[in-house]
């Protein structure tokens, strides 16, 4: 989608843009959808999120990108929103997600199911969350091994998570996983 996609939809609220084969989006592909509050781009081929994707977003309350094949959200994708409560990241290929400064923090839920999440400090902000993530497929694996003898599914809520550069999160990986969930 290019940059004067929606130019003349000033009013918009909600966009359902869902199995569209969509695989990029400029960064000012929602410029000038300040009215937009729900936006829905699931089941799409998007690999990356750009910085500033959402700024123009300002009341954007929900965002479902699920089923995509992302790899990348980039530190300050959801910069704008002021009132974003819900985001649906699920089964993609995430391998890491920074708390994007505290913009995902606030969130009411965020679902990250069926993404090959890598077990580091950079997720450790997930073992303090205390907003519902889906505990039972939100997992996390070694870098580059994902065989389900090591892979871990996410436990948040946990005070705190050490961080070691030699170690694993403690507290933010627990039970193992089925290898049916991983084998995808």
């Amino acid at each position: 989608m290019n940059d004067v996609s929606f130019t003349s939809c000033q009013n918009l609220r909600q966009l359902l843009l869902k199995n569209n084969r969509i695989t990029s989006l400029s960064v000012s592909a929602f410029r000038g959808l300040s009215q937009l509050t729900e936006l829905d781009l699931s089941d799409n081929r998007l690999s990356s999120l750009s910085k500033g994707l959402f700024r123009s977003c300002s009341v954007l309350s929900a965002v479902y990108l699920s089923h995509n094949q992302l790899t990348v959200v980039q530190v300050g994708t959801f910069a704008g929103p002021v009132s974003l409560r819900d985001v649906d990241l699920s089964w993609n290929k995430l391998t890491t997600l920074t708390a994007d400064e505290t913009r995902l923090t606030s969130l009411d839920r965020l679902s990250l199911s069926g993404n090959p999440l890598h077990c580091h400090c950079h997720l450790s902000w997930l073992s303090a969350y205390s907003v519902p993530v889906n505990h039972n497929t939100t997992i996390c694996c070694p870098q580059h091994d994902v065989r389900p003898q090591l892979c871990r599914y996410i436990v948040c809520g946990v005070s705190h998570a050490a961080c070691p550069a030699t170690t694993l999160p403690t507290g933010l990986c627990s039970q193992t996983v089925p290898w049916s969930l991983i084998g995808k």
